[in-house]
């Protein structure tokens, strides 16, 4: 018999983490270069650290790898068993599953279009086969060809939409970050904005469009400020100016915002912004904020107590 068999949730878990460090290596390299870089070109600080970004496409590549083994192990864990029964030699034998060898990534992906009775046109089987072969270079052998975040973040948008799902992999990567026993011991909002400051790296890097797509949400139409995100954001005068909300429906006389970030929704009220140089019309009532209660507009951050009175953050 063959103990220990794998979960779904085995691989899924393996899954997020290896796509929160996919970020967590690129970002943190690159903000702070941001900071202190005035022109902000990343592209002489990434040919330097080349070894940074082969390191992140192994990790997304496991975070691709993982999601097709969840799948299908969603069936059978014995479908990911290279071997054939016959030779498990486990009639009166126990074994440990992590004895025996897996399906290699071709074998997977067939298994898994099967499974989901699904159909990739031929330019997603070459650019996942692409993806593969730079992985085996980089872990096998030498690997010559410049990287760039905006490559392996066009790769990353590829498995999104064809393997692991739409909002889903943000549910489940803002669930694995918020999960974390370490998480909120620094400081709760600080790690907070975290989260809004992968969206709008996505933003900056895929556009967006593309950015809305695997995220779920239509980026292409006018975005707010989230309330509770802004909060997080600028409490420490960062002066950060995301808009990462939505209205939902997208009607004139919508009085919802739904923002992706932190997946919530908040009631607004449509009227006019009464600050001059703002043609926002999405107020929300804040509460319980460390500045104050009160109105301010999603458009533009402006507090709406009187005319003309300092705005909730500058842009």
């Amino acid at each position: 018999m063959i103990k220990n068999k794998p979960t779904p949730s085995d691989f899924e878990r393996q899954s997020v983490e290896n796509l929160v460090q996919f970020f967590n290596l690129i970002l943190e390299k690159e903000q702070p270069w941001n900071e202190f870089d005035d022109d902000g070109s990343t592209e002489e600080m990434w040919s330097y650290h080349q070894v940074i970004l082969k390191n992140a496409l192994t990790l997304l590549f496991l975070a691709m790898e993982n999601q097709l083994k969840k799948k299908i192990c969603e069936v059978s864990p014995f479908l990911l068993l290279s071997e054939n029964p016959s030779d498990w030699k486990t009639i009166n034998n126990d074994k440990d599953f992590q004895e025996f060898h897996i399906r290699p990534f071709d074998d997977l992906l067939t298994l898994y279009l099967e499974l989901e009775t699904k159909q990739f046109d031929q330019s997603v089987i070459r650019d996942l086969n692409v993806l593969r072969r730079k992985r085996n270079q980089i872990t096998h052998a030498i690997f010559s060809e410049t990287l760039t975040p905006k490559g392996l973040f066009e790769d990353f948008a590829l498995i999104i939409a064809n393997i692991w799902g739409e909002r889903i992999w943000w549910e489940q990567f803002r669930k694995y970050t918020v999960d974390d026993p370490a998480y909120g011991t620094y400081d709760e909002n600080a790690e907070n904005s975290w989260l809004s400051h992968n969206i709008e790296y996505l933003i900056g890097t895929l556009g967006p469009k593309k950015s809305g797509q695997i995220l779920g949400v239509d980026f292409s139409r006018r975005r707010y400020l989230c309330p509770r995100c802004h909060i997080y954001l600028n409490e420490a005068a960062e002066n950060y100016f995301y808009q990462h909300a939505v209205l939902e429906p997208n009607l004139p006389e919508s009085q919802t915002v739904f923002c992706v970030s932190c997946q919530s929704e908040f009631g607004v009220i449509r009227k006019n912004c009464n600050h001059d140089d703002c043609k926002g019309n999405v107020i929300h009532f804040l509460r319980d904020s460390v500045y104050t209660d009160g109105e301010i507009c999603l458009t533009c951050g402006g507090w709406q107590e009187k005319r003309g009175k300092q705005k909730y953050t500058g842009r």
